[in-house]
């Protein structure tokens, strides 16, 4: 038997089976830019980055405030 900690996001125990929905090992796709294609590529990138920070904006608001998680900082997402 073994356990896993972590942050909770809902008071109490869970007792039961656990199931890997999703491992943390990524198959990213790896590909090489024309110079021409870099542009595009910046962009779609910060549009991604816009959209997980108004996702991520959503989610906030409804944790109660007494649980919310402090903003951690990050040099590349200012």
């Amino acid at each position: 038997m073994f356990s896993i900690h972590g942050t909770g996001i809902g008071g109490g125990i869970a007792i039961g089976r656990a199931r890997v929905l999703e491992s943390r090992q990524r198959d990213v796709p790896r590909y090489r830019l024309r110079a021409e294609q870099l542009d595009a590529e910046l962009l779609r990138l910060e549009t991604a980055i816009e959209v997980v920070r108004a996702e991520l904006g959503a989610l906030g608001e409804h944790w109660p405030r007494t649980r919310r998680p402090r903003r951690a900082r990050c040099s590349t997402c200012t």
